[in-house]
């Protein structure tokens, strides 16, 4: 079982080896847990993540945008390059609002991927902009796991 993510928080890097750590399969070591911190969504290039107190609030402010003295400077990752180009049988993409981004840097990962959660955060990136790269890639939208007023959670698969 090989698990990668990409993060921009320690904190949250810290909870999620724990976490991991404490399955089955990692101590036994039929898990490789591959976290690394950064910026998903892009392949390359820089952006300020602003952190917030509230878990799992924080946004990535492009320089266009007010940044400010605490924001964390910090790059997108290139995922092929650092996890290989190798097959996924889940990707999750919660990536505060660069969705769209990711979804168009990365179509042949997409292609190489069994099943596609993502979280879409309303007006930002809606579903009808990322649907027909997503069909392209193959996959078929499943529906909406979840509705909420600021995003939603849609799975997709071959």
């Amino acid at each position: 079982l090989f698990v990668a993510a990409v993060e921009p928080d320690s904190s949250n890097i810290a909870e999620m080896k724990r976490r991991v750590g404490q399955q089955e399969a990692c101590r036994t070591g039929l898990c490789q847990l591959n976290l690394v911190r950064g910026l998903a969504g892009k392949r390359q290039g820089g952006a300020a993540f602003q952190q917030t107190h509230s878990y799992h609030a924080g946004r990535v402010v492009e320089p266009s945008e007010e940044s400010g003295r605490n924001d964390l400077q910090l790059e997108y990752i290139d995922l092929d390059q650092t996890f290989g180009e190798q097959c996924w049988d889940l990707v999750k993409c919660d990536i505060e609002g660069s969705e769209g981004e990711f979804v168009e840097c990365y179509p042949e990962l997409l292609q190489r991927s069994s099943v596609f959660a993502v979280e879409l955060h309303h007006g930002i990136c809606e579903l009808a902009s990322v649907l027909p790269s997503l069909q392209k890639a193959g996959f078929h939208h499943g529906g909406a796991i979840a509705e909420r007023k600021a995003n939603s959670v849609h799975i997709l698969s071959r």
